[in-house]
């Protein structure tokens, strides 16, 4: 930049002679002096200024998932809806912090808990990004979209009703056997439906959850709801249609972030000046670029782009990770769930409890473990209980009753044979008739763990001489295609088992995962020679509040999934955090 000033500088103009002339006779004297004269003179001057420098956003960077534009959009109950959005634009009521046991405030404020009901009191400074006020009307809308929409049965089966007596009070009327971990589940689930957006599909959607309590009701009398059922999924599918034509361009959330831009490769979310507690937010941006596959991620790791994530990694890899970033450490954490190898019993072989058995005494889940995820736990009994639980539920003396599965090959055989399965002169087992054993074994694309997991049973069932290959299925595809029974054995979650055993049970037998996709029927003979349902054994589980009696509960169902394995669960999960401490 430049500026003029202006100096005054002092020159004499010259030199004046004196002239003295005398004037005869008392004439007068003429006397010349020299007299100073000011001038002011404009000299231009360069003058250097240098700005106040702004300080970077503060960013943080980690990777996530989301459906590419256009199909995205911010309506959590339609297709491409929110996304990889959800954990930074919305919150809960309460968080739970599951190694202490202890509640801590978001939403809610307070509780209180009754035989009957549990009351939560809001904060009342929560706003919605458009300024709209954050009241009880939004957890109601939350609660009752989410049981038309999605069904919520984990909820809905332990809860009668909800009321909002006031703006900042919500009512959880329990039903008359709450669940166990009702109380956990409700307050840790994200409340992501303003009412003032949602309102109008409401009296839709709670049509729907009073015909869910009339269907479950009458179930338990042993009544027949096929006609219920019908009317239910007609009610649902019209619901689903009616909302999911909502879309609009981004979620609306009250939470410490907004987002800002969303393009196939990263989503921008910006700090929310409408966030109560903005002043302690202490990033201005997330930056979220795409995870497609684990390596991927490790090379963004390596690179420096990337803060905060948990790709399964292996050890040489978490040790160039390690050295590329200074900044970063490597934290396994529980991640209270397990990897399994899902049979599809609705098959033959399959469908057969010895082949299922030969199946766990040829597999080495130990090697399995060590090659998909070195950091987490060996299942050493396969029964739907997670290692890390299994001393917590279980006597020492029950545990000496279930089988290991330890690696036995003849016993693998001996139990193929009483299948009536042949082994060929070339080393390759065939069913009766001659037709030979040739199954694959479906993973995920791009979840390298999920893959290795594949690779290395199909090797290992090759070797013992049960021809297998490998099918890997497009990530948006793959609950729909084992749903369907397209598979043989497919890698999948066995277990989620975060509040209790319960979970883990239901999972596999009730209404879970696990249940809708591997046709197992629940009804089998139980240890002490007795005709047991292992559904109704789960469900009773999940309202049995006396722990000595839930200890024998999770002993008869363990047992019995280690029996009869409708899932083969080779490995417990340890989410492998990297985290970047401090700035870069």
């Amino acid at each position: 930049m430049y500026s003029k000033i202006l100096r005054k500088l002092w020159a004499p103009l010259g030199l004046l002679v004196v002239v003295a002339s005398l004037v005869a006779s008392c004439a007068p004297t003429t006397v010349t002096v020299e007299v100073p004269v000011k001038e002011t003179v404009e000299v231009p001057v360069e003058v250097i200024v240098t700005p106040t420098p702004v300080a970077a956003p503060a960013i943080h960077r980690t990777l996530g998932g989301w459906d590419q534009p256009p199909a995205y959009n911010g309506n959590p109950f339609a297709p491409g809806g929110v996304g990889a959005a959800t954990d930074y634009v919305y919150g809960m009521l309460f968080g739970y912090d599951v190694m202490t046991g202890e509640y801590w405030p978001w939403l809610g404020l307070e509780m209180e808990e009754t035989a009957d009901a549990l009351t939560v009191h809001l904060r009342q400074d929560a706003k919605w990004e458009d300024g709209t006020p954050f009241t009880s009307k939004d957890v109601y809308s939350m609660f009752y979209m989410a049981g038309g929409v999605w069904g919520w049965s984990h909820i809905w089966r332990y809860v009668d009703k909800v009321e909002t007596p006031d703006d900042y009070t919500v009512i959880f009327h329990w039903s008359a056997t709450p669940s166990i971990i009702i109380k956990k589940q409700l307050l840790t689930e994200w409340i992501r439906a303003p009412y003032h957006l949602y309102e109008q599909w409401l009296p839709d959607a709670e049509e729907i959850v009073n015909l869910r309590h009339e269907i479950w009701a009458k179930e338990a009398a042993g009544e027949d709801v096929s006609a219920l059922n019908d009317t239910l999924s007609e009610k649902v599918n019209a619901l689903k249609e009616k909302v999911a034509e909502f879309k609009p361009e981004k979620p609306l959330g009250y939470g410490p972030f907004k987002v800002d831009t969303v393009t196939a490769d990263e989503m921008v979310l910006v700090k929310s000046d409408t966030f109560w507690a903005a002043d302690k937010v202490a990033f201005d941006e997330v930056r979220i670029g795409r995870f497609t596959t684990n390596e991927l991620a490790w090379a963004q790791f390596i690179a420096g782009a990337v803060d905060l994530e948990k790709p399964a990694t292996p050890p040489d890899m978490v040790d160039a990770i390690l050295a590329a970033q200074p900044c970063m450490h490597h934290v396994p954490v529980p991640d209270f769930a397990s990897f399994a190898l899902a049979l599809n019993t609705a098959k033959s072989p399959f469908s057969e409890k010895e082949f299922r058995q030969a199946l766990a005494y040829i597999l080495d889940r130990d090697k399995i473990r060590e090659i998909a995820m070195y950091y987490g736990s060996t299942v050493e009994y396969p029964s739907g209980l997670l290692p890390s639980a299994m001393e917590n539920w279980t006597s020492a003396g029950f545990r000496s009753t279930l089988n290991t599965y330890a690696v036995d090959f003849a016993k693998a055989e001996e139990l193929l044979e009483s299948a009536g399965l042949v082994k060929g002169a070339d080393g390759f087992w065939a069913s009766a008739d001659g037709t030979p054993l040739e199954f694959e074994v479906v993973a995920r694309e791009g979840y390298s763990d999920w893959v290795l997991a594949a690779e290395e049973i199909a090797r290992q069932l090759t070797e013992f001489g049960i021809k297998a290959k490998v099918r890997i299925v497009q990530g948006a595809l793959y609950g729909d295609t084992l749903r369907s029974g397209d598979y043989d054995m497919a890698i999948a979650f066995g277990v989620f088992a975060k509040f209790h055993p319960a979970q883990g049970y239901t999972r596999i037998y009730e209404d879970g995962f696990i249940a809708s996709i591997s046709g197992f029927d629940p009804v089998v003979v139980g240890r002490d020679g007795e005709t047991v349902n292992l559904a109704d054994l789960a469900d009773q589980l999940m309202v049995t509040t006396d722990t000595a009696e839930q200890e024998k509960i999770i002993e008869e169902l363990a047992w019995a999934t280690n029996e009869y394995l409708p899932i083969i669960e080779f490995l417990e999960k340890n989410a492998q955090f990297f985290v970047c401490d401090g700035v870069r």
